[in-house]
C-alpha cells in the first residue's frame, strides 16, 4: 500500500443481495473479536452501526495498520457497504500534530541559527540530521509496519465476499 492510499484512505463500494442487519449479523458472527491478543486475521465487526475490520497477528498490537471501516446501508432488497481502507482519524490527526509540531521547531531552529551572533552551539550542528530523520520516521513506520497491506486488505475483501457475500 502505497502512502497516498495510506494516508487519505483507498474507498470501496461492496454491494449485497442480504439484508443490512443480515450482512451485519454475518460480520459479527464470522470476525475475530479485537480485543483478544491472539487472533490471527481478519478481527472487528459492527459496532453502533460502523463497520470496522482490521487484520490481526497473535500477540502484536500494530497501531499503524490499515483500518477497513465504513457503514451497511439497504438498497432496496439489497444492501451496500460504503467502506475505505487506510490509516485510522487518531492516526492522521497524530500526523498532522506531528508534522505541525516538526515545521515550527524547523522553522523557529533555522531564524534561532541565522539571528544568532556566536558561533553554533551542538545543537544547531546536529540539527541538519536530527530534523530530516524526525521527518523521515512515520514513513519508515508506514513501510516497515505495513509491508503486508495489500495482502490483508484483499483478505478483508475475500472475507466480506465469503462470509456476507459482498461483491
Amino acid at each position: 500500500m502505497n502512502l497516498r492510499d495510506y494516508v487519505l484512505g483507498r474507498q470501496v463500494v461492496l454491494q449485497s443481495p442480504l439484508s443490512k442487519s443480515e450482512v451485519e449479523k454475518r460480520i459479527n458472527a464470522a470476525a475475530g473479536s479485537s480485543f483478544s491478543p491472539f487472533n490471527l486475521g481478519v478481527t472487528g465487526g459492527v459496532y453502533v452501526g460502523r463497520v470496522r475490520l482490521a487484520w490481526s497477528i497473535p500477540l502484536f498490537t500494530n497501531g499503524f495498520r490499515p483500518v477497513f471501516r465504513g457503514r451497511v446501508a439497504d438498497v432496496g432488497k439489497k444492501s451496500e457497504l460504503k467502506a475505505i481502507y487506510g490509516a485510522t482519524t487518531f492516526l492522521r490527526i497524530f500526523y498532522a500534530f506531528w508534522y505541525l509540531f516538526l515545521t515550527v521547531f524547523t522553522v523557529g531552529g533555522i531564524f534561532t541559527f541565522l539571528n544568532s551572533e556566536s558561533t553554533p552551539n551542538e545543537f544547531f550542528a546536529i540539527f541538519p540530521i536530527i530534523v530530516p530523520a524526525f521527518f523521515a520516521v512515520p514513513v519508515i513506520f508506514h513501510f516497515v509496519f505495513n509491508m503486508n497491506a495489500e495482502a490483508h486488505f484483499e483478505a478483508i475483501l475475500e472475507f466480506l465476499k465469503r462470509e456476507a457475500e459482498l461483491n
